[in-house]
């Protein structure tokens, strides 16, 4: 697990550990700077003509540092400090007195000239205007040039918290950042910036939080997580019974791909509660299914009010459809989950199952924490009435807020998903890719994270483990097919490998 910190998250650890646990800021500069210098070797890094930008702030400092260090052994290197020396911070003007001692010169405009590296320390967490003057026409000229950019700590121009550009930001290749990665160097369009990233350590760590831990964590692709424990004496019905009301009679394929995923996800058992124009598709395609098929002609609502007791996992919503008649299904289950029996089982909402939702004034009232809803931007934009590009841009105070409004998990999808507990609990995806932006995708994912909630997960971790699963299965898959040949049953087939490679437990 790896926290994602804020830009007041990341000063005050940074505070706490000079003042209260009396590490002095110099150390944690000269421990930056030699960082930067180790990532740019291992990374192979060309250091023959090195350019050093920086700005006046403490991580103008770090750039300073940087430069000395490379100087100590033998580089070429030409730094630079864009803005007035007399409005540098304390430890920056140090940093410039320990360079003039070194014969190190600083430049304040960039040279004429092609360098094999650059490294941006114009600005680090604080910014939070947009970039104008010489720091835009600085910004221009470093992402005009040729070489390798290493960013120091975010790529300038990127606000911290929001990963929104300023106005200009620096197009990094390498970004090296420190203790924690910062939430703007992961969210979209700031990610583009970054380039790859590294974090190193400089002496903050969890003993800097002082009881205040970051609100964000997440997993790294690499790291593999732990599925739900599994006892020997056992039998179908003690890894659940997954309900899913899903599949209208044009659109079968949705009700297949959640199916097939929260099977093979480890569920005891799924009955698929959908159109009888889809019976035939899924009894041969899913033969272990249980397949309750319903002719509009003929509905009656007590055999659906019969599999929602027979169910301990309830998901509604995948190729449902916004007919008339989907809404009968909704209200029933919606009207089910309301009660005492139906608020002890959680309840995944996807698809049309909120679009549905989307046309109520109250959707969510009285069903209770177990309730969780998996729309994509523009489903959660026909939820909150908001603009699309305000989502986007506000992916992780939007998940946040709708999510503790209503009390409920809220998996707000995107190029980096954020999931919710309505609590104040956050986790931000990093595994999967952009070949998973294809038509399924998300059914394939509800039907995990059903997997997961029949096996006993708690609707938070349920939640947030699909989605690391899911983005796992998209990377393996994306590896071995490319991530233009990938379609949304790639991320099926690939499930069971994934799950033999990732899961702690073992298989």
């Amino acid at each position: 697990m790896e926290y994602i910190v804020t830009s007041s998250e990341m000063k005050e650890y940074d505070n706490n550990t000079i003042e209260k646990l009396l590490v002095p800021s110099c150390v944690l500069m000269e421990r930056a700077a030699l960082g930067v210098v180790t990532v740019m070797e291992k990374e192979k890094v060309p250091m023959d003509d090195v350019l050093v930008v920086c700005g006046t702030g403490n991580n103008g400092g770090d750039g300073l540092a940087v430069a000395r260090i490379l100087k100590e052994r033998n580089r070429k290197v030409t730094c630079v400090l864009l803005g007035d020396k007399d409005r540098c911070t304390k430890e920056t003007r140090a940093q410039l007195k320990i360079l003039e001692q070194y014969g190190l010169s600083v430049n304040n405009t960039i040279p004429e000239g092609e360098y094999t590296s650059i490294i941006d320390a114009l600005f680090g967490i604080g910014l939070s205007r947009n970039v104008e003057g010489i720091y835009k026409e600085g910004i221009e000229n470093i992402n005009k040039k040729k070489g390798i950019k290493v960013c120091v700590d975010i790529p300038s121009g990127i606000h911290s918290d929001k990963g929104k550009v300023m106005g200009w930001a620096v197009k990094g290749d390498l970004t090296v950042t420190f203790a924690f990665k910062k939430l703007g160097c992961l969210l979209h369009p700031g990610r583009d910036y970054t380039g790859k990233l590294v974090c190193v350590p400089i002496g903050i760590t969890p003993a800097s939080f002082f009881g205040k831990p970051p609100g964000i964590f997440s997993l790294s692709k690499e790291e593999g997580f732990s599925m739900p424990r599994r006892e020997e004496n056992s039998n179908k019905g003690s890894f659940g019974k997954v309900l899913l009301v899903a599949g209208s009679s044009s659109m079968g394929g949705a009700a297949l791909l959640a199916t097939k995923a929260a099977l093979l996800t480890g569920a005891g058992m799924v009955k698929v509660y959908t159109a009888k124009e889809n019976r035939d598709l899924l009894l041969r395609e899913v033969p272990e299914a249980l397949v309750s098929s319903y002719d509009w002609e003929q509905w009656k609502e007590e055999e659906l009010l019969e599999a929602l007791e027979w169910a301990t996992v309830i998901g509604i919503g995948p190729g449902l459809s916004t007919s008339p008649r989907a809404r009968n299904l909704w209200n029933t289950v919606r009207d089910y989950c309301k009660k005492k029996e139906g608020r002890e089982k959680p309840l995944l909402i996807d698809g049309d199952g909120l679009n549905l939702a989307a046309e109520e004034k109250e959707p969510w009232k009285e069903l209770g924490d177990k309730c969780m809803i998996t729309p994509h931007v523009k489903e959660m934009a026909r939820l909150t009435g908001k603009d699309m590009e305000e989502i986007k841009g506000n992916i992780l105070s939007e998940g946040r807020a709708y999510g503790k409004e209503h009390n409920l998990c809220c998996v707000l999808k995107d190029a980096r998903t954020v999931v919710t507990d309505g609590k104040g609990n956050t986790y931000m995806n990093q595994s999967g890719n952009h070949g998973m932006a294809t038509a399924g995708s998300g059914d394939v994912l509800s039907g995990m994270i059903l997997g997961l909630l029949a096996q006993g997960e708690s609707v938070y971790e349920g939640a947030w483990k699909g989605v690391y699963l899911h983005g796992l299965c998209g990377d393996m898959a994306a590896k071995k097919l490319t991530a233009y040949g990938m379609k949304a049953s790639h991320l099926i087939d690939f499930l069971p490998k994934t799950l033999k490679k990732y899961n702690k437990w073992g298989g």
